[in-house]
Order: structure tokens, then sequence, then C-alpha cells
């Protein structure tokens, strides 16, 4: 089997070319029409009142981990073992729960808006009890140095792949825009990376994130350049939402 990566022959443009562990290659990756990322064309959307999306985050026990250099680089789980863990961390929309699986960093983002790259993105991963995913995509850009994220760097393991990484306490919502500025861009795509599978919901939080410069830097250092081109928008729906999501 062969390692797809984010450069050279095995790069994204090649993925469509790389087999899996059943030797079937990711053709979705090339040959379908609802992948992501994209960029988005905010400036011509119309803003309609979508279903709010209800963030039932927690301060909860998770665990922060150092991917080194691979597809990731940086995650943090929600630890299901914790003592401490009470209730679930989910997303409710339409009626339809999603729960929190794993949290991931990409630098720089993946989607652009408007044609604008920003510093990183933070992908939320859901997935409901039918298995359907749920993407929240939360923007960042460097600014104002943010307390969140700076816990979330001082948890983070110096070894790659260590085994019995401790957990720590943390609230979720912290690496959420404030509850007035959770406008949000929702599409149907795909995985970002193989097997680029599709039918994920996404939801792209219209206002970024701050970070410090030497915060970025920390996540550059993990992996700098995890990042999939933007993929043709074709025939799909973008809808702009004008109402904050709580």
């Amino acid at each position: 089997m062969t390692t797809w990566s984010f450069s050279g022959s095995n790069g994204p443009e090649f993925w469509h070319l790389v087999v899996d562990t059943n030797g079937e290659p990711y053709s979705t990756c090339k040959y379908s029409q609802t992948q992501s990322p994209i960029d988005i064309p905010a400036a011509s959307l119309a803003t309609t009142n979508l279903t709010n999306v209800d963030f039932q985050y927690q301060t909860t026990d998770v665990k922060s981990t150092n991917l080194g250099y691979s597809i990731y680089g940086f995650n943090i789980q929600t630890d299901p073992n914790s003592q401490n863990q009470t209730a679930t961390n989910q997303i409710v929309v339409n009626g339809t729960a999603s729960e929190l699986e794993q949290i991931h960093l990409h630098t720089p983002s993946e989607h652009r808006i408007d044609g604008k790259l920003f510093d990183g993105s933070m992908h939320f991963v859901h997935k409901d009890a039918n298995g359907v995913y749920t993407f929240v995509a939360v923007l960042l850009q460097v600014g104002e140095r943010n307390s969140n994220i700076a816990t979330l760097i001082e948890h983070l393991p110096d070894s790659v792949l260590l085994e019995n990484v401790p957990t720590f306490n943390f609230d979720i919502t912290t690496l959420l825009p404030i509850e007035s500025e959770r406008a949000t861009y929702r599409y149907t795509g795909s995985f970002t990376v193989p097997p680029c599978t599709e039918n994920v919901k996404w939801i792209i939080m219209q206002t970024p994130l701050e970070l410090s410069q030497d915060q970025l830097e920390v996540f550059q250092t993990l992996f700098d350049g995890n990042t999939r081109p933007t993929q043709p928008i074709n025939d799909r729906i973008i809808q702009a939402d004008n109402t904050p999501s709580i």
C-alpha cells in the first residue's frame, strides 16, 4: 500500500492513484462532484435564516495528541473512559444530534472565503447515529494571543504518538467564536483527505478565531501545509446564515 501525502507524487493531485489497505484506489478524490474544501463565494450569496446550530459542548476531559509529520499534525479527542465524563459533546441541527469525535487542525486553512486564505482552521468532526458526518470549521487568523489555545499548546506532548497521554479538563466551547458571532456558511461536501468520503455536511463559521503569531508557529512546526487545494463547486448550493448559532 502506498501512503498518500500533501505534496509530491502522492499529493492531492494524485490521490486517486493511491490505493487503500484493500488495494482499492481513492478514485472518489478525483472523479466525484461534491468534494471539499471549496472557495466560498460569500459576496454573491444571499443570506437567510437557517436553523440554528445548537452547540452542546461542555467542559470535559480531553487528550491532546502530537501526531508529528502526519496527516493532521495535531488533534484533541474527548476521553470516553474518563470518570469525569458526564455528558456527550454534540451539536444538534434540524433535530439531529451528532456527537463530537475529534478536533484537528490545518495550516493554512483549507476553505477560502472570497479567495481569502486564512492562517489555519480547526475542524470539529461529528457523526450522527446513522453514520453521517458533520464538520464544523473554525477559521484561524493571526491577531491577539488566545489563552484557550495556549492551554492546548501547554498540554501538547513533546513526543509523537506518545502512549498513555494524560487527560486535562477543557471547555471545548472556548474554541468557537462568541455566541453573537456564530453565523455560518453551509454546504454538502466531503472529507478533505482520502478516502474523500462524500455526503459530509459542512458548517463554516463566518467569524475567525484569533491567535498570536507565536501560537500559529507552534502549529506550523507540527505540520505546515496539510491543506488540500480547493475543489470545484459545480452545481452545489451554498447557504449563508444571517442568524448567529447558539
